[in-house]
């Protein structure tokens, strides 16, 4: 039986008046690759930021690893006889909704979310082993040594171990990004969420990316990835979803998407973008 890395009901993100994300259900198998398309302003990014809670969503619920940890608020009273009991939280006579852990639990939750976005992120005052290090000492607990070790291999990995006394300044777009993504294997997450990876990257520098992300693929990583990057999506992916509008208009495997979509509105943004 396959597992659940993430398992979403009924999720809804609005700001303000404006609803973002609408009633999104969805499980996230373990050691899936799942490519999420789709036209500018459908709720991609903010889809995936809710996943890790960087975005906060309005309702619904997220079990991560079959905990949840965001949902329906509850109060816990104990009554005469020492039993406790639980009651939902209410605004306005509604479930309140909200991050369902501790400051210390979501940490430590997050720290297995690892997030890759398309504007790296990077300290511009560490060098490239610095900015990978600095999570192995912090999270992991090595001391500089073993985290130097540690960090060279990760370089290595995704192939920028000669820049590992450079800076992100004197790297390419295509180099930060591998450093990135170094940086995020460094908390040897359970799942990666991309967020657009390569779309701030010139065309020459996409390929580079695209192939650490395939070794990730082939090695097993459970993967999150809005893309733009069609072959990526159709030759990597287990499952790929069209997002539109807010909603999950369409999803199935690459075959299903790519060569016999159902939906008018994902022939029409396929016709656009092949």
């Amino acid at each position: 039986m396959p597992t659940n890395i993430f398992e979403i009901k009924n999720l809804s993100k609005s700001f303000h008046d404006i609803s973002v994300l609408k009633d999104i259900s969805l499980n996230i198998e373990q050691g899936k690759v799942y490519s999420i398309i789709g036209p500018s302003g459908g709720g991609k990014s903010t889809f995936l930021r809710c996943l890790n809670l960087l975005a906060k969503p309005t309702c619904g619920t997220i079990h991560f690893e079959g905990e949840m940890i965001y949902g329906p608020l509850v109060k816990k009273k104990m009554d005469i006889d020492g039993n406790i009991i639980k009651k939902p939280v209410l605004h306005k006579g509604q479930p309140k909704y909200g991050i369902t852990l501790k400051d210390k639990e979501l940490n430590a939750c997050r720290a297995k979310i690892g997030m890759v976005f398309q504007s790296f992120n990077l300290f511009n005052n560490k060098t490239v082993l610095q900015n990978v290090t600095m999570t192995l000492i912090d999270l992991k607990k090595m001391n500089k040594e073993e985290a130097a070790q540690e960090g060279l291999k990760l370089l290595e990995q995704v192939g920028v171990k000669e820049k590992a006394d450079a800076y992100p300044s004197q790297l390419s777009g295509g180099q930060k990004q591998r450093v990135a993504i170094a940086r995020t294997l460094a908390c040897q997450p359970d799942v990666i969420l991309f967020d657009e990876p390569t779309s701030a990257l010139d065309p020459e520098m996409v390929k580079g990316v695209l192939n650490v992300m395939k070794q990730l693929a082939n090695a097993g990583m459970t993967m999150v990835v809005v893309t733009h990057e069609m072959n990526f999506a159709r030759d990597v992916s287990d499952v790929v979803l069209f997002m539109d509008g807010g909603y999950i208009a369409e999803m199935g495997t690459p075959e299903e998407i790519f060569q016999n979509p159902k939906g008018e509105r994902t022939k029409q943004f396929l016709e656009a973008v092949l």
